[in-house]
């Protein structure tokens, strides 16, 4: 008797996974933009009870159940409920926004058993897609609202966690514990629905104590599906992704917004690794959230697909790990092993690169070509959150080569005048060790101060810069109204092209201090010519 009884009730619980992933839902119109109200109809094909709710929760044998029509309607008239969450410390929480979707979740029930799976949809009535968002995607994200504001474990507000005058809050928790369900909806630039998938959240980055945080999203299996399968990105092929990030311009988050993008893509044709990326606009259970920036997400999983490799042969290590017997921290390995690093370390430490022939043994162990090109950029750029921070580098394997990774240029772009060559060849910090280790080889300064040139009279070049300054104000300037209005950050319109216009007064003085500071210490052989490039 005990047999039949599992027996039976894996029957069951089999009958009801049938159930679940055979009934299917119908709706008279897809998620997406609508010019005017509408009736939303839906059919189940078992006739079982649809139950659904409008707030993001999941529906249950307790939500309402849908009897003929659901009325889809501008919702200008309804207060923002999640505009007054306190989501910082600090007091800016923004205005509420007339804008708004129509979320909805639905389900089927059966005899108290859920008989299908949960159908997500997002309804925005009003004005068009085209109209108001143009040229940029947009993101709607639906989860139960505990699991981003509930004060005990909510990810995305001080909660329990927090104690007063530090960076402590239920935000800057990590790990699994802190990753919640959400379904995302992707819309591309023209409003079309292009995926709907349901991920984990986590809050993402070291800057959380603001109160539009970054995000990271994770494809995992038991959410459904083990990859996020798009394109986002026109500037590369990839279109399989484990995680991306929705990011919130970090520390250019009071000023452009757009810093670290406008750098990458001035860098995109260098010798290092950039993350692409591209803005969106993202609502949170249909409340307009602002724009974010989808970005790659540095991990295994990313050198695994592009380079083609085994995931365990991946090594992603923070730039001085290894110099010394104190830096051999494991925070410091974000995927892999540093052993590869710290041989290589060793090797420098025991190795006097004035001779030729050990320059050329080191490049067995560096990609001199990407080294270069990262401190060409550092410096013109002039990172104020580097080189103590923003700097990893990667390699394949313990003998595979060492090259670095280009991130983070929020801090950057703010001192045209400073001499970033000197400081770093002046610094006895362990930050600087590698650079200025390369600096003691001749044929190494030939090399650098060669690119730099280059890189001058190219992709750093005065006009070059300032058209992509160009191109981001104008990808940018018919949304940053609504986002000032929502967080209050920037302050204005005004507050906004005024940091612009600085980014535009660094592009016209920054290439002059370059050269002043290149020629001090290279002498009369810093020649700006186009037609000699190193690359």
């Amino acid at each position: 008797m005990k047999y039949i009884f599992y027996i039976i009730l894996f029957l069951s619980a089999y009958n009801s996974k049938a159930q679940l992933r055979d009934n299917k839902l119908s709706f008279s119109h897809t998620s997406g933009f609508y010019t005017r109200n509408f009736a939303l109809k839906i059919s189940s094909e078992n006739n079982d009870t649809i139950r659904f709710t409008s707030n993001g929760g999941i529906p249950t044998y307790y939500s309402p159940i849908f009897l003929d029509s659901i009325p889809i309607s501008i919702l200008s008239y309804i207060p923002d409920s999640l505009v007054n969450i306190k989501t910082s410390p600090r007091n800016c929480q923004g205005h509420t926004n007339k804008y708004k979707a129509n979320i909805l979740r639905f389900a089927t029930f059966k005899n108290g058993i859920q008989t299908s799976p949960i159908y997500n949809q997002s309804y925005f009535v009003g004005n068009a897609k085209q109209k108001r968002y143009r040229n940029v995607p947009l993101i709607s994200l639906i989860t139960d609202a505990n699991n981003f504001f509930n004060n005990d474990t909510g990810i995305y507000v001080p909660g329990i966690h927090h104690k007063q005058n530090s960076n402590s809050g239920n935000y800057a928790q990590k790990g699994k514990k802190w990753e919640r369900p959400v379904h995302l909806q992707f819309f591309n630039a023209e409003g079309e629905l292009q995926f709907g998938q349901d991920l984990g959240a986590r809050i993402h980055g070291r800057i959380r104590r603001i109160p539009q945080k970054s995000i990271r999203l994770c494809a995992r299996k038991k959410y459904g599906k083990g990859t996020i399968n798009y394109p986002f990105f026109d500037s590369q092929d990839n279109s399989k992704f484990k995680k991306i990030i929705l990011r919130n311009s970090m520390g250019c988050w009071q000023k452009t917004l757009f810093k670290d993008q406008l750098t990458s893509f001035l860098c995109q044709d260098l010798n290092f690794e950039i993350a692409a990326s591209q803005p969106v606009i993202v609502f949170l259970n249909g409340e307009y959230w602002g724009i974010h920036v989808i970005r790659e997400y540095f991990n295994d999983d990313y050198f695994s697909n592009k380079f083609l490799v085994p995931k365990d042969s991946v090594n992603l290590v923070k730039h001085d790990y290894g110099i010394s017997a104190a830096s051999n921290s494991k925070r410091d390995i974000e995927e892999g092993n540093g052993e590869g690093l710290k041989d290589l370390y060793s090797f420098l430490a025991n190795t006097d690169l004035t001779e030729n022939s050990n320059y050329i043994a080191m490049q067995k162990r560096i990609d001199i070509n990407s080294v270069i090109d990262y401190y060409c950029a550092e410096i013109f750029f002039n990172n104020k959150d580097w080189p103590n921070n923003n700097n990893v580098l990667w390699s394949i394997g313990r003998y595979g080569q060492w090259r670095q990774i280009f991130s983070d240029l929020d801090a950057g772009w703010l001192n045209p005048e400073k001499n970033t060559l000197s400081f770093l060849l002046s610094s006895n910090s362990s930050a600087t060790y590698l650079f200025r280790k390369l600096m003691t080889s001749p044929e190494f300064q030939i090399q650098f101060s060669k690119r730099m040139a280059c890189l001058l009279s190219n992709e750093f070049n005065q006009e070059n810069i300032l058209d992509a300054i160009d191109k981001y104000e104008t990808l940018y300037d018919p949304i940053i109204q609504e986002h000032i209005y929502r967080w209050e950050i920037p302050g204005s319109i005004n507050q906004w092209k005024n940091k612009i216009a600085l980014l535009r007064s660094f592009a016209k003085n920054r290439s002059t201090y370059i050269i002043k500071d290149f020629k001090e210490k290279f002498g009369s052989s810093f020649d700006i010519d186009p037609d000699n490039c190193y690359k």
